[in-house]
């Protein structure tokens, strides 16, 4: 029998913003909602944009929202590699109101092959996933 707990470390563009003992990770990937326990499986995956939540050796259970990138477990590490990464604090209803209905706007032009669209289509998820956050 192994370890209980591994290491989640994650890192944003402008470097580590977290690195602690954890007993559980659950996070968007692509594909769906991947959970992550100890002794896991060595796994790759990409990202998508939504909460990852993860339970601390102390039993706490934090959240933020993620956004891109991908993840790797390997050797009792679980790492994080995200385009972006918000706590929380970091949300107020007001800006999640106007990027919602900014979003909306573009989205409901329908033009897919625009750039703008896709952007759109990720800062409406982030909204999202920070509304759950702050439920």
């Amino acid at each position: 029998m192994g370890a209980e707990n591994y290491t989640l470390k994650l890192y944003v563009p402008s470097g580590l913003v977290l690195q602690e003992k954890v007993k559980e990770v659950y996070l968007p990937s692509a594909t769906g909602e991947v959970g992550v326990l100890s002794e896991h499986a060595k796994y790759t995956a990409l990202l998508g944009t939504g909460v990852l939540e993860y339970l601390s050796v102390t039993d706490e259970k934090r959240r933020l929202v993620l956004s891109g990138g991908f993840c790797t477990f390997s050797d009792d590490t679980f790492t994080v590699l995200a385009d972006s990464a918000e706590g929380p604090e970091t949300f107020s209803r007001d800006r999640l109101a106007a990027d919602r209905k900014s979003s909306e706007a573009v989205l409901a032009i329908g033009d897919t092959l625009d750039p703008a669209w896709e952007d759109a289509r990720i800062k409406l998820a982030k909204v999202e996933a920070a509304e759950k956050l702050l439920k």
